[in-house]
C-alpha cells in the first residue's frame, strides 16, 4: 500500500461515516475492509519528518462526532470484552465495551489526520497517522474488528 492508497482509505473511512455506501451490511463489509487496510499498513513510509510548523487542526465536539456516528451505525452498541479478551490472553475479566464510542474516538483521530493530509504535508500527516494507528487507535480498531466479525457470525453481544 502507497501513501496515496493511505490518504484514500482515510478519505473513504471519513465518507462511509458522513454518507455510508449503501445498506448497513454494506457499509459494516467495507468497515471491515477499511480497519484492515488501516492496521496493516506499512510502516517508516515517510523517512524524513517534516519540520514545518503547521497550524493546529481543528477540534470538532466528540458529542458531534458521536451523532453522525450513530445514525450511520445505528444498530452498533455494547459488546463483551471480556469473551473477546478470553479468547486473546485465555484470561477472564469482565469489561463492557461501547462499538459507538470506538468508533467515534477512530472518527475523530481520522478527520484529524485528514485534516493534516489536505493542510499541512503528506509527511507530518503520515507520520501523525502512523503514531495514531499505533497507539491511541490501536485499542479501538481492534475491538471494532472483533466486534464486526462477532455480528457476522452472529454471536451475540
Amino acid at each position: 500500500m502507497n501513501v496515496y492508497q493511505l490518504k484514500e482509505v482515510v478519505t473513504e473511512f471519513l465518507a462511509l461515516v458522513r454518507r455510508g455506501s449503501g445498506s448497513s451490511e454494506e457499509d459494516e463489509k467495507r468497515l471491515a475492509l477499511l480497519f484492515s487496510a488501516l492496521t496493516q499498513m506499512p510502516r517508516g513510509l515517510v523517512t524524513r519528518p517534516d519540520q514545518s510548523i503547521f497550524p493546529a487542526p481543528p477540534a470538532l465536539p466528540y458529542q458531534n462526532i458521536r451523532d453522525v456516528v450513530e445514525r450511520r451505525f445505528p444498530s452498533f452498541g455494547s459488546y463483551d470484552l471480556s469473551r473477546q479478551l478470553s479468547e486473546i490472553t485465555g484470561q477472564t475479566s469482565i469489561a463492557r465495551g461501547n462499538a459507538l464510542d470506538d468508533m467515534t474516538v477512530i472518527a475523530s483521530a481520522l478527520f484529524v489526520i485528514h485534516w493534516r493530509f489536505e493542510n499541512t504535508s503528506l509527511a507530518d500527516a503520515l507520520v501523525h497517522l502512523e503514531q495514531c494507528v499505533d497507539s491511541e487507535l490501536a485499542s479501538h480498531l481492534c475491538r471494532v474488528q472483533l466486534y464486526l466479525q462477532a455480528r457476522r457470525q452472529g454471536v451475540p453481544n
